[in-house]
């Protein structure tokens, strides 16, 4: 769960909160993520809880529980391709290799004008797609 991400094994995961917590009210999108589907082997975690920011700017970081059961923590920017779409290209930590390149396509869904739904694909390896709440600030 987030709270066992943020409380039990993430150090990391409570100092990205941390500094999540301090940043300026109009800074950018909270992302909260949540469950995935993987389309290969079922041994993959598909609960990949964990929190991320969207900055004005473009630049995106966060953290998670990934698909191996690891704490993964990724950083890259967004380039927006539509008001909907949008391709974030960066890297993330915590699988095979210790940084490893990252490129997902994602979706917004908007529920209200501050929240929306992303829906993610991660296109590579198996594939993978992960539903994560934002919420602009």
């Amino acid at each position: 769960s987030l709270c066992q991400a943020v409380t039990g094994r993430g150090v990391v995961m409570r100092y990205l909160l941390l500094l999540l917590l301090s940043l300026p009210a109009h800074a950018g999108e909270l992302l909260l993520h949540g469950p995935s589907y993987h389309f290969g082997p079922t041994e993959y975690n598909n609960a990949n809880y964990g929190l991320g920011y969207a900055f004005d700017n473009n630049f995106v970081l966060g953290a998670y529980e990934n698909s191996i059961n690891k704490t993964s923590v990724y950083a890259g920017y967004c380039f927006t391709v539509t008001q909907r779409i949008s391709v974030l290209a960066g890297a993330v930590s915590g699988y095979e290799i210790p940084v490893a390149p990252a490129v997902v396509l994602s979706y917004r869904v908007p529920i209200t004008e501050r929240i929306g739904l992303r829906i993610n694909l991660v296109p590579f390896g198996s594939g993978v797609i992960n539903l994560a709440l934002g919420v602009k600030l």
